[in-house]
């Protein structure tokens, strides 16, 4: 995880490792988890979490409840998100050089 400010710049960062994570979505979703959770250490009131897993931002962006398997994990993230002044879930394209 890492947190940055408006300009790009690094906040802090952190590792927590999960075991026992059913699928790479749900890494996905327990990452965003910690990254939400992560930023309200550090203080910060407005968020935007950006994530290249283009199903788990929409699964956080929808007003419908989440029936799937990872209906745990998104309804925690937006319980998280809703501790913020303001949070917006982006999708972010993974760019490698």
């Amino acid at each position: 995880v890492v947190v940055r400010d408006s300009n790009g710049l690094i906040l802090g960062s952190c590792f927590i490792p999960s075991i026992n994570v059913l699928s790479p979505f749900a890494a996905e979703a327990v990452a965003a988890i910690h990254g939400l959770r992560f930023a309200l250490d550090l203080g910060c009131m407005h968020v935007v979490l950006e994530s290249d897993s283009l199903t788990i931002i929409s699964k956080l962006r929808s007003v419908v409840d989440d029936l799937s398997i990872l209906r745990s994990y998104i309804a925690d993230a937006r319980l998280v998100s809703q501790a913020f002044a303001s949070c917006r879930f982006d999708f972010t394209r993974e760019e490698w050089e």
